[in-house]
This record gives structure tokens, sequence and C-alpha cells, in this order.
């Protein structure tokens, strides 16, 4: 399960999707995703990948977290990177880094196209 707010690059997923043959895999949801994650989540989640407005994170990993596995992944875009939310972003990243509530954080770097980019992963413990 996948959502996007923008209509056209849910269409564009869905055609990669469909190319690479796992379209039958994904269900794409259009639309703000507070709205679109509340109905019909598969149970066990395996990985949350976040790579939205990152003000969001904490908001979208909460409602998604009850169906999170023991051992599951969350993902995310460099949260502490978007300054300008209030502190949003760090209370995302402060909420993980808390192991009272139950996760095992740590920040990654990956490159790609000559790029590097940095990446929050969590463990549910």
């Amino acid at each position: 399960m996948t959502t996007e707010f923008v209509a056209q690059k849910a269409a564009s997923a869905a055609a990669n999707l469909h190319e690479a043959g796992l379209a039958d895999l994904v269900d794409i949801r259009i639309g703000d995703a507070m709205a679109t994650l509340v109905r019909d989540v598969p149970h066990p989640i395996d990985l949350i990948l976040l790579d939205a407005s990152k003000g969001l994170y904490l908001d979208i990993l909460r409602l998604l977290e009850p169906a999170l596995r023991q051992g599951g992944l969350v993902v995310s875009d460099r949260a502490d990177l978007d300054g300008g939310d209030g502190g949003r972003a760090s209370a995302y990243l402060d909420y993980l880094s808390n192991p009272a509530n139950g996760y095992r954080m740590a920040a990654i770097t990956t490159e790609a196209l000559g790029q590097r980019f940095a990446h929050d992963v969590a463990v549910r413990a």
C-alpha cells in the first residue's frame, strides 16, 4: 500500500509498477495520507517508508503504528533537514530515539547517481 497526494505522481508510480510486473501487489491511494491511511490498513505492516512532508512523519507513524509488527522497519527521508515546521520533525526523531517508545534507531547515508542521501531507520523492538 502506498499513498500519494499528487495524482500525476500516483499515475507514474502505477505505470512503473505495471512495467515491473508488480502492479497487483500494490494498492495506490491518492490523496492526503492522513485520510487515505485510516481505512483498510493491512495487518501486520512490515515497512513504513516516509518521504512526504516531514512535519507529518510522527502523525503518520502514530496512525500506522498499531499495525507495525515487532521487528518492522520505519525508514524516512532525513527528518532533521527540513526546518521551519515548528519542531514537528524533531518531535518525530525524539519519539523514535526514545527507547521507551519501542524503537532502535540509526541514521544512514546512501549514495546513488553521484549524490548522497541521508535517512533515518528505526526497528520496532
